[in-house]
């Protein structure tokens, strides 16, 4: 009797395409590793479809094969009704009121700030986030408890003591599962970049990007209080937390992603509290804590007065508070129909130079707050305390850029010492300024209002030749501003002082210590780091034309936003 052939054994190798991983099945497609984990994590791990697509999309993208870890940041926000009421107000108020860059954002809080990971991580990262949310005891058992906070140019909430210990703790749970995941030795290959010796892992790495986080006391804290606090749960409202990437944000799993720099809701706490980002808009930060490079920074404060290095410095810094960012649409409000300037604030300029369009000359071209001012000398004093030489002082045409110059000059008893020197070259990308260069104060304007320029100096480039620059690149925006200063260091000697904008800090260094132009997501995200006179230093190594990035001398300077006070409110019944 014939028998049947015996099966064949499955080869071992083969994999049943029903228990295929995305990753797995992108590679029987024939994209590279590198690829596929890069689709991936630009869009959060949803599935092969939406990653081939990306791929397909960004096949002629230059940067693709590029091996970069991702910035990453976690957010907490709003969902259900208390979504919905704050998309109405969102709604309403742009119907009323026009738009403004308010609207661009949804609310958030941020649990854990910016971190980076390789993107062979997304999966872990997205699995340790749902294990946090899904453990017992992360859980409140009510809404969390917001107070109101409204100032001139912002409205938003606090969140009460207890509820911001409850984030932090929440926050600490992420880090530590990310942290100390049994996974990460699994993701150690594919990305040489990460290979630094023996001992280099993706579980190394994380540690590293994520030590702002980690805090052994507050963990100790938080170990002991989940010990008695295993029955917390949190209202249907609050339950969704946000893990968001830089450039392209999507959804994982049940988790929402969010693609927009979102305006924080500020966290009150005297214990423990959520550190967030500052944004470099309109809107406040909300920020009552302090960076860990300012923990940093008293440290070395602590250890007596800086030494000045003898080694060629550049000091790149950021203007300082400006009136328009603070009190929003001023120049109806302030100006009466003979044009003439009323203050209407303590923190409004007393008097405002005569130029030759006011008002509307001051619509793009925006003055200082008092605080502004303030925040300038308190840097010139710090830097004169450390003991800083200045030899030659450049600064944006921008007339808060010029006020912020002088300002940081008294603080360091130089201002008699030096003639600005205005370059229009070191100006903000001008494809924000689609109608042309802003009508900056001539030189004899700025002479007249007792600002010392040098009236002699011939610009790198000049007005008109920035205009043509408003369709540049952000490449192109980088390559301007690196032009620009390669020559201001070629043609001089001794240190150099700049202040610009908040794009300078990066744009004037990134290329002159060896980085590449950042895509415009990438800017867009470190301005969003760069706060008000804000200082970056950059060093020469021993006259030999490289340069690095080195601490600044002097602590940076941070104040919150304070809200406007209505006497008529002490009548209130």
């Amino acid at each position: 009797m014939a028998q049947l052939p015996p099966r064949k054994n499955p080869t071992p190798t083969r994999i049943s395409k029903q228990h295929l991983t995305p990753l797995q099945t992108l590679l029987q497609m024939g994209f590279t590793k590198h690829r596929a984990e890069k689709a991936l994590a630009a869009t959060g791990n949803r599935g092969v479809q939406i990653a081939s697509d990306w791929l397909l999309a960004h096949v002629n993208d230059s940067s693709l094969d590029e091996i970069n870890p991702r910035e990453y940041i976690l957010y907490a926000c709003p969902i259900g009704p208390f979504l919905h009421q704050l998309e109405e107000f969102w709604n309403k108020s742009r119907m009323v009121c026009g738009w403004n860059g308010a609207h661009n954002y949804v609310p958030h809080i941020t649990l854990v700030s910016f971190f980076k990971a390789p993107d062979e991580s997304s999966l872990q990262l997205s699995k340790a986030l749902k294990q946090v949310v899904d453990m017992s005891g992360t859980l409140l058992d009510r809404p969390l408890k917001l107070e109101p906070y409204i100032s001139q140019n912002f409205m938003g909430f606090f969140v009460a003591e207890d509820d911001a210990n409850y984030l932090k703790r929440l926050s600490l749970q992420y880090v530590k599962e990310v942290s100390n995941s049994s996974q990460t030795q699994e993701l150690i290959g594919g990305c040489s970049s990460f290979k630094e010796d023996s001992e280099s892992s993706v579980d190394k790495y994380l540690r590293e990007t994520l030590q702002p986080c980690l805090d052994l006391t507050l963990m100790q804290k938080v170990n002991n209080h989940n010990k008695t606090h295993n029955k917390d749960h949190l209202s249907q409202s609050q339950q969704i937390v946000i893990l968001s990437q830089q450039n392209n944000l999507q959804n994982t799993n049940s988790f929402e992603l969010s693609s927009l720099q979102v305006m924080d809701m500020p966290i009150k706490s005297n214990d423990m509290e959520i550190m967030v980002e500052p944004i470099g808009v309109a809107a406040p930060s909300a920020d009552d804590t302090l960076s860990m490079d300012s923990e940093r920074s008293q440290e070395v404060a602590s250890l007596g007065p800086t030494t000045p290095s003898n080694r060629r410095r550049v000091y790149i810094m950021r203007h300082g508070e400006r009136v328009d960012f603070t009190f929003g649409t001023w120049i109806p409000y302030c100006f009466d129909e003979f044009s003439n300037y009323v203050r209407k604030d303590l923190n409004m300029p007393k008097s405002l130079p005569k130029r030759q369009r006011c008002p509307d000359g001051w619509q793009n071209d925006s003055p200082l707050t008092n605080i502004g001012l303030y925040q300038a000398k308190l840097t010139g004093e710090a830097l004169f305390e450390s003991k800083v030489r200045i030899d030659h002082v450049y600064c944006s045409p921008a007339y808060r850029c010029v006020q912020t110059c002088i300002s940081t000059l008294e603080g360091m008893q130089s201002r008699q010492k030096f003639k600005v020197k205005l370059e229009p070259g070191l100006f903000e990308w001008m494809a924000w300024y689609p109608d042309g260069v802003p009508d900056w104060l001539s030189k004899s304007e700025l002479l007249d209002a007792d600002y010392d320029v040098d009236i002699n100096y011939q610009p790198l480039i000049s007005a008109n030749e920035l205009n043509d620059c408003i369709k540049e690149t952000t490449e192109e925006f980088y390559t301007r501003n690196y032009e620009i200063i390669r020559k201001i260091i070629e043609t001089t000697s001794g240190n150099i002082l700049v202040v610009a904008h908040a794009t300078t800090l990066d744009t004037c260094t990134r290329q002159l210590v060896g980085g590449a132009p950042r895509s415009t997501n990438e800017l867009r995200q470190v301005i969003h780091k760069i706060p008000y006179c804000s200082l970056g230093t950059i060093e020469e190594i021993d006259g030999s034309g490289v340069w690095k990035l080195v601490e600044p001398e002097c602590l940076p300077v941070t104040h919150s936003k304070n809200p406007r006070f209505e006497w008529n409110a002490l009548n209130a019944t």
